[in-house]
């Protein structure tokens, strides 16, 4: 089963039903559109009712009368089509100060882990920042990277490329020697599209940084507000009925 595909654009329509989602587009209603990317366990269009968090959108809209519609993009493909507007917001997305220019943040669902994978083989390790200036790292173009990381990339040998998936055959090969990642979602792809190599890599324990997950709402989009409100209320809800840690036990998160 194959995880990611970059180049493709596919859609799951979802209309608001809470249990057993249809995946049919309604052409009536109030419409939510949000993009996203292949981010398992949290978002996939392989996972039941799309993942975690596109359940969890699913049902906090339903509560305000909305149907929602998913469409799977590359992440920066994603973020620039929502920044102007042809999507009403982009999911998995970490807050930072700059994004705000285009973005509305929501209320905050789960939050990433971001470590760093190695080869078990591998000696690398690190303490502080400066210490991995003696590796090449691997990320994901266009990624919001720990601050911390960012703020001296141009002095780190850094990678970047599409996805999580080609980061991890990269490790693999030995052509990086980390690849920074969501714990889970590292660990996730690892198992289901490495599974004969998993016991080669290893995520060091160091935490870089937790990183809430929102819906970057955009701005470019007439009345986004009410639609912010609408989730935002319709999350609230769910913590507060409880429905909201039984949709994430559904997941295993």
């Amino acid at each position: 089963m194959k995880l990611i595909t970059l180049h493709m654009v596919k859609i799951l329509c979802v209309t608001a039903l809470f249990m057993g989602m249809s995946q049919t587009c309604t052409a009536q209603g109030k419409l939510v559109r949000l993009a996203t990317i292949e981010y398992p366990p949290f978002t996939g269009q392989n996972l039941k009712n799309g993942g975690a968090l596109a359940e969890l959108a699913v049902a906090a809209f339903k509560l305000s009368g909305y149907s929602v519609e998913i469409t799977y993009l590359p992440w920066m493909r994603g973020l620039e089509m929502t920044k102007f507007g042809d999507y009403d917001g982009l999911m998995d997305m970490w807050y930072r100060p700059e994004r705000e220019k285009f973005f509305i943040f929501s209320e905050s669902t789960e939050a990433n882990q971001i470590v760093l994978f190695k080869r078990k083989d591998n000696p690398a390790n690190f303490s502080t920042y400066e210490d991995l200036k003696r590796y090449s790292i691997g990320i994901v173009r266009g990624y919001a990277n720990p601050p911390e990381f960012d703020a001296m990339i141009e002095q780190l040998n850094v990678e970047a490329v599409e996805g999580e998936i080609t980061n991890i055959k990269k490790l693999l090969g030995g052509r990086v020697d980390l690849v920074l990642m969501d714990l889970k979602v590292g660990w996730y792809m690892i198992n289901t599209v490495f599974p004969e190599q998993a016991d080669l890599l290893i995520s060091l324990p160091k935490v870089l940084k937790n990183d809430p997950i929102y819906i970057g709402f955009s701005r470019a989009v007439p009345d986004i507000q009410t639609k912010v409100d609408a989730f935002n209320q319709g999350i609230k809800t769910l913590r507060e009925s409880g429905e909201y840690k039984s949709i994430l036990e559904r997941h295993n998160l």
